[in-house]
């Protein structure tokens, strides 16, 4: 069973559409969308509002963190995870638990890649740490589900009252030589259009950047 969505500018063409491709394929017409691919879809004259709040819900049910106090951030600010160290405290347990991680990890970047450009960086962070995580990992990734938990209404709503209609902005930044084993920087950017996001990225430079400027550079390029 394959789903279909498509877009139109008038009624007309709606109908002749669907007309055309239901006497050639079987189908049903299930109206204006509403869910998509684990994404709630509201609609009014105006707006568009796209967010996986039943997605988000049973992550926290699943991961016993429904009841947890909210934080305004993913991660503490100048967070540095590193690799484990054999030896220290709080080792992470058997291999049960490298799994759930990477469930939580997994389900973190599905939610980045489709409404919440806001988990990026920290689901970049936390997958690389997902063949043998640490208590600091895990405790950076409990943070996560705690600032979902104050935001889990948060997506991505896309106005047709915008200021600038249909004009792309974009931001772009770096953290320079952030990563201590390989002294790479990570680039950060979105693109907004009547709103929304729609395209966003965070991830490590392919090369070692030898200042904030080249840095910063890279990132804008990339963006």
């Amino acid at each position: 069973v394959d789903d279909l969505l498509f877009s139109f500018s008038t009624d007309q063409v709606c109908l002749d559409f669907k007309h055309a491709l239901l006497t050639r394929f079987e189908g049903t017409d299930d109206g204006p969308v509403r869910c998509f691919v684990g994404i709630d879809i509201k609609r009014d004259e105006f707006h568009t509002h796209l967010t996986q709040l039943p997605l988000t819900e049973s992550l926290l049910v699943n991961f016993n963190m429904h009841d947890s106090n909210p934080v305004k951030t993913p991660m503490v600010p100048n967070t540095l995870l590193t690799p484990h160290v054999p030896g220290e405290d709080g080792d992470y347990g058997p291999a049960q638990d490298v799994k759930r991680y990477q469930e939580l990890v997994g389900t973190l970047i599905y939610l980045t890649i489709w409404t919440r450009p806001d988990l990026s960086f920290a689901a970049n962070q936390l997958a690389k740490f997902g063949t043998n995580p640490h208590k600091k990992h895990w405790d950076a990734a409990r943070r996560v589900l705690r600032y979902l938990k104050g935001t889990k209404h948060l997506g991505i709503t896309y106005s047709r009252t915008n200021i600038d209609p249909n004009t792309l902005i974009a931001f772009a930044d770096a953290d320079w030589a952030a990563c201590t084993e390989t002294r790479r920087s990570t680039s950060g950017y979105v693109g907004l259009l009547n709103g929304g996001a729609v395209h966003w990225r965070s991830r490590k430079q392919t090369s070692v950047a030898t200042s904030t400027a080249e840095a910063e550079y890279v990132s804008a390029s990339r963006a």
